[in-house]
């Protein structure tokens, strides 16, 4: 089928060339009948703006403005009036492409496949795939067509058996094609669309037989953009013809963003039906399919990945991670993945299995281990693997105390105060660190002497005191007194008053009580759930509006996750999209 590959190269090249794929902010008087809060009370603070860190070095987070330039424009946040920053388009990942494949054809033992490019995050930390693709992406996705086309297609697959008729007959092979191209479409099959695959079908068929033919016209439709690519046109609002500058999200977009937001893959059917009926065009109807679909056992995967990325354990603690193996001899690649394993069992054991709050995600003494993560804990091994186990609570407390963070965020031979404070700052506060000088000396790792340094100082005094409170656990999270006496690190965290977390702690069980508490931590939070959500990072004054309701809904819903997440999928920013 290599004859077949220019026409999916030009295809996908097409598509991202072709108009509306990058829209600006823009803003709409909103429809009166939905009964959106666009006039509620928006919590005090800034949005974020292009700045990946969020705000500026001290954490006031008012996104690199000053003044009057972080006031939103005249009544952006007014009752009535929608505005939301860009949606650039985005391709899926390949967890996504993976677990959509799978549920389209029903078959869950299907090939995984390993892409040779590794996706791209596009200045946040989660996977945005908003890049042009190069000819190694377009290769890779041909191939990956392929190989799934020709997996699903098996003689004994369900897909062949359902059809129960000859392969070489149009009029039994036509519905099925045309069926399998709407959901993988993840819309309604335009009339045009249906009549090429067909006619594809038909060509190849003539060529090579019925079930080679079916298999070119099922790898086209796996090598279309429009499988691709979460395409998103949008429709105008015709009640607001005075302010065209918005577009709202159709129904089967909307089902779209909410099967990729909570469940990482397609719609399922009900999920479609909602579409099909007109139901995802109001807030009541997609609130109750973002409830649906959080309670469904699919909601696992966006925990995991939310939670793996935002830590960074995706890259950080990955099997080629090293350790020094002469004082960390038990470190393997295995190990690694326990304790990835591990943090995304304990935040489904929250999120999902638990009270779903945040304090309980940065404050609970608890974790679900292995034998191995047992011996490093200092704890009995479970009886099952994975299971819940109770910890000191004296050494842990919460997801930043798990060993999978503190391995990620830490040397070859021991923590490091620069990485483990930087993301407190920057990732659960929310603040924003330039990266270093190009001459700064690397070989010195945990260097006291750079907080007092003033060409270091402005910036390690917001993040290595931090670390310096983490000191009793090593390079892959073993938590060891610093003195005989029993010493536990001290910290602190500095920055403007405002922030509820400022001053000095005893150790890492202290700071993360008092993350687990802060309002400030929850407003960041409720930030990072919408850059996961829409793949992009928050506009400074479009979404300033939606992002600071949501952190005030966040804080009103005592930090409870699943409560953030129907907000998110009800909001301005999920439900419209600028327009060119």
């Amino acid at each position: 089928m290599t004859s077949m590959q220019g026409f999916f190269s030009l295809a996908l090249l097409a598509a991202i060339a072709a108009p509306g794929c990058y829209a600006g902010p823009a803003d709409i008087a909103e429809l009166p009948d939905e009964g959106l809060t666009a006039g509620d009370s928006a919590a005090s603070g800034e949005s974020s703006g292009d700045d990946p860190s969020g705000g500026d070095p001290s954490g006031d987070d008012s996104g690199g403005c000053e003044g009057d330039d972080c006031e939103p424009p005249a009544g952006a946040c007014a009752d009535g009036v929608i505005k939301v920053g860009p949606s650039p388009l985005r391709r899926l990942t390949s967890a996504e492409f993976n677990r959509t494949v799978r549920d389209l054809f029903a078959d869950p033992e299907l090939p995984w496949i390993d892409f040779s490019v590794a996706d791209s995050k596009d200045g946040t930390r989660f996977d945005t795939n908003a890049e042009i693709p190069d000819p190694t992406i377009v290769e890779d996705t041909i191939a990956a067509a392929e190989t799934i086309a020709a997996a699903a297609l098996a003689p004994e697959g369900a897909f062949v058996a359902g059809l129960d008729c000859d392969l070489a007959d149009t009029a039994c092979v036509e519905p099925a094609l045309r069926d399998l191209a709407g959901r993988a479409f993840r819309r309604p099959l335009a009339a045009d669309e249906g009549a090429e695959l067909v006619a594809l079908y038909e060509g190849a068929r003539d060529e090579w037989g019925g079930a080679q033919a079916l298999e070119v016209a099922v790898t086209a439709v796996l090598a279309s953009p429009r499988f691709l690519y979460l395409l998103e046109g949008g429709e105008p609002v015709p009640e607001n013809t005075e302010r065209p500058g918005l577009l709202r999200l159709t129904d089967h977009e909307v089902a779209s963003r909410l099967s990729y937001f909570l469940w990482q893959t397609m719609p399922d059917d009900a999920l479609f039906a909602a579409a099909e009926a007109g139901l995802l065009t109001t807030r009541a109807g997609v609130e109750d399919q973002a409830r649906r679909m959080i309670a469904d056992d699919r909601f696992a995967a966006a925990v995991s990945r939310f939670h793996e990325q935002w830590l960074e354990l995706d890259h950080r603690l990955a099997d080629e991670t090293y350790k020094d193996p002469e004082l960390y001899p038990e470190w393997s690649p295995a190990l690694a993945q326990a304790m990835r394993k591990e943090t995304k069992a304990f935040a489904n054991s929250v999120i999902r299995g638990g009270d779903g709050k945040l304090s309980t995600l940065l404050g609970a003494s608890y974790s679900t281990i292995d034998g191995a993560l047992a011996e490093l804990y200092g704890v009995d091994a479970p009886a099952e693997s994975f299971d819940v186990v109770e910890l000191d609570p004296g050494e842990r407390a919460g997801i930043l105390s798990l060993s999978g963070f503190l391995a990620a965020h830490a040397h070859a031979d021991e923590g490091s105060w620069v990485h483990r404070g930087l993301f407190v700052r920057t990732e659960v506060l929310c603040g924003s660190i330039p990266p270093p000088p190009p001459d700064v000396d690397m070989s010195v790792l945990n260097n006291p002497d750079r907080t007092v340094d003033p060409a270091c100082a402005g910036c390690h005094v917001l993040m290595d005191p931090i670390g310096w409170g983490m000191d009793n656990y090593d390079a892959i999270g073993r938590f060891n007194l610093l003195d005989e006496d029993g010493g536990l690190a001290h910290g602190t965290v500095e920055g403007p008053e405002h922030l509820d977390v400022v001053g000095d702690f005893a150790g890492l069980t202290d700071l993360s009580g008092r993350l687990a508490e802060s309002e400030d931590v929850q407003a960041c939070m409720a930030r990072q759930w919408f850059r996961y959500a829409t793949r992009r990072l928050e506009d400074t004054q479009a979404d300033r509006c939606t992002i600071d309701r949501l952190a005030a809904g966040f804080v009103e819903s005592e930090g409870d996750i699943r409560e953030l997440l129907v907000e998110i999928a009800v909001s301005d920013g999920f439900r419209y999209i600028a327009a060119e």
